[in-house]
């Protein structure tokens, strides 16, 4: 794990600009990819009004990010905690089969290797450099869900906010961009995305129990 003073650092940081900002830079600031490989992803028919945006945005919710995203977060957020480095490297190996679309593999993996970029200067973990070297050796890919859980484990993060913000984070990107192509005013975003985020503390709750963490 990271020395105390960079723990200390990362706490400090968390603390003075709040988790948001914070997590912010551990994950997708945009969504992994885009509106419209979204809508192809889950098969949903092109986003053409307001009531279009809202149903889509609860139909990758319960359809990719909570059954797929986040149990992928939750896994890598444990192993990095029990310092199973071989095993966060074997999830990574079988998630390769289990990815929604090409599209989605080519692009969590881009994401994911920018974000470990960030990680390298910690050379006192032993499992970011093992996860690391995996990578450069072609054996992983680099996810970005794994990359992200990982994140959260080793800058002590609570796991719960941090699922929170990620979805909020995906979510929000995903409303933006069909406010942008719907020609709607910014103001709107706020009541856009409520529907699809009321329900998250409870289907993040139900995720974390499912995957037996506490």
């Amino acid at each position: 794990m990271p020395s105390q003073a960079k723990i200390k650092s990362a706490a400090a940081e968390y603390q003075s600009t709040g988790l948001a900002a914070f997590c912010s830079r551990l994950g997708p600031v945009e969504s992994v990819i885009h509106l419209g490989s979204a809508e192809s992803l889950i098969e949903f028919p092109g986003i053409s009004s307001l009531p279009g945006l809202e149903k889509f945005l609860i139909a990758y919710r319960d359809r990719i990010l909570v059954p797929v995203e986040l149990p992928a977060i939750l896994s890598a957020y444990d192993l990095t905690v029990k310092q199973h480095a071989l095993e966060l490297i074997s999830l990574d190996q079988e998630m390769a089969s289990a990815m929604p679309s090409d599209s989605f593999s080519e692009a969590s993996s881009r994401v994911g290797k920018a974000q470990l970029k960030r990680l390298r200067p910690l050379k006192d973990s032993r499992l970011i450099q093992k996860y690391i070297a995996a990578l450069e050796e072609g054996r992983v890919r680099g996810w970005h869900t794994l990359v992200y859980g990982l994140s959260l484990a080793t800058y002590s993060i609570p796991i719960v906010q941090g699922l929170q913000n990620y979805c909020e984070q995906t979510l929000g990107s995903f409303a933006n961009a069909g406010i942008q192509k719907l020609n709607l005013p910014e103001q709107t975003l706020e009541s856009i995305l409520e529907p699809a985020l009321e329900a998250l503390p409870l289907l993040i709750q139900g995720c974390i129990e499912k995957c037996a963490l506490k």
